[in-house]
């Protein structure tokens, strides 16, 4: 993570971080070293946004366990709300997304979801892991019953990659 800040002030950026949280690392991320470097980050002009790996390695998992899927959400969110961070950003875990999560990001003061790799559409082993196909390239507000498609919801998809040659962020899993 400082490496990240490190980059980002080089290049005179700003840095998107998404908090990770799974069933195996609930409050990790909670611990207050940590919340002085999303604090860093903010200060700097960045934000910070909510990353859950819910589901079992390579699959949808709690994506159809609606209950299950708000608590991860909210057991990352209103902690680091209540510490004075400013949460309205999602990614899911493998980049996987359901048009059933739209609602509950909404209800959870999530605006905008950096889930989509346009075009992507990845099986492992019988199992769907995403399905962006026919997902437009710019950004987009999400449709309720299609989240591959332009809607009336309050979530707004910010498409992964370049738009006309400019980079939207940089991924640090790709330097």
């Amino acid at each position: 993570i400082k490496h990240e800040i490190k980059i980002a002030r080089s290049i005179k950026g700003k840095i998107l971080h998404f908090v990770h949280t799974s069933p195996v690392e609930r409050q990790y991320f909670l611990q207050s070293d940590f919340v002085e470097l999303w604090k860093e980050i903010e200060r700097g002009g960045g934000s910070i946004g909510v990353h859950c790996h819910e589901e079992e390695l390579f699959s949808h998992g709690k994506l159809n366990e609606q209950e299950k899927l708000e608590q991860s959400i909210r057991s990352i969110t209103y902690p680091l709300r209540d510490k004075g961070l400013h949460l309205i950003s999602y990614r899911g875990g493998y980049l996987t997304f359901c048009k059933s999560i739209i609602p509950i990001l909404e209800k959870n003061g999530i605006v905008l979801d950096f889930s989509c790799s346009s075009g992507r559409y990845l099986h492992y082993k019988g199992r769907l892991i995403a399905d962006w196909r026919e997902a437009p390239k710019n950004y987009y507000r999400m449709c309720y019953r299609d989240h591959r498609k332009e809607g009336k919801s309050n979530l707004i998809e910010i498409p992964l990659g370049k738009l006309k040659h400019r980079a939207l962020y940089i991924d640090v899993t790709s330097l």
